[in-house]
């Protein structure tokens, strides 16, 4: 999602795809607040993106959901 200024947007990862992005992208990514972002919800910033970790963020993200979201009808 993105917030109203389109400036920042956020994923839900993994903690795991979340520490990774952080470490290789400190500029890029980094964790939303408190328990949100412990769960793995991430921030990226825009303006400071690359334009593949963000692509690579988004699909990991999708996949998770699409994973995630067919455990769940199971």
């Amino acid at each position: 999602s993105l917030t109203e200024d389109q400036r920042r947007g956020t994923v839900k990862l993994t903690p795991g795809q979340q520490a990774e992005f952080v470490r290789d992208y400190p500029a890029t990514f980094e964790p939303a607040a408190g328990a949100w972002g412990r769960q793995g919800w991430t921030m990226v910033n825009l303006k400071a993106a690359e334009v593949e970790a963000v692509g690579d963020a988004t699909t990991l993200a999708r996949k998770n959901a699409t994973t995630k979201g067919a455990k769940m009808r199971r």
